[in-house]
């Protein structure tokens, strides 16, 4: 996910060698359940 990072894709806080987040976890959550939504309904 652009701009988001690994910690935000767990939610469990920083991780050593992670980058800063461009995005709030929120927006990384959304856009990861878009991708994965989309990603579903093209296996129908």
């Amino acid at each position: 996910i652009k701009g988001g990072n690994h910690a935000h894709f767990g939610m469990y806080g920083e991780q050593k060698g992670d980058n800063a987040s461009l995005i709030t976890a929120k927006a990384q959550r959304d856009e990861t359940v878009k991708v994965i939504e989309e990603w579903l309904l093209k296996q129908r």
